[in-house]
């Protein structure tokens, strides 16, 4: 008899055995990003979002804040229970190239 492979079809959230993330951390790792491959994608230092997510406080500017809420497909308002409010986002006028 061969050994066929294991393969678990469940979402990451399953297999981390909550219903919803809840903080910046696991916002990340229920969409599989590493620290180096997220930052890379908001344009952002790896110890600047370190530090975010250790704190649950999000730093990020106007620009960061859409690539992250894009990369984790999540709302503003999930990232803000997740780390309070995100400053940025409501002090910055409509032409974000501006910025």
């Amino acid at each position: 008899m061969l050994d066929a492979p294991v393969v678990l079809w469940c979402r990451t959230i399953e297999l981390m055995g909550m219903e919803e993330p809840h903080t910046l951390a696991e916002h990340r790792l229920v969409r599989q990003f590493t620290v180096p491959r997220l930052t890379r994608t908001i344009h952002m230092d790896a110890a600047v979002y370190r530090k975010a997510a250790a704190e649950n406080r999000w730093p990020g500017n106007f620009r960061q804040t859409l690539a992250l809420l894009h990369a984790l497909n999540i709302s503003l308002r999930r990232l803000e229970a997740a780390t309070g409010p995100c400053d940025t986002m409501y002090t910055t006028g409509f032409f974000p190239a501006d910025q």
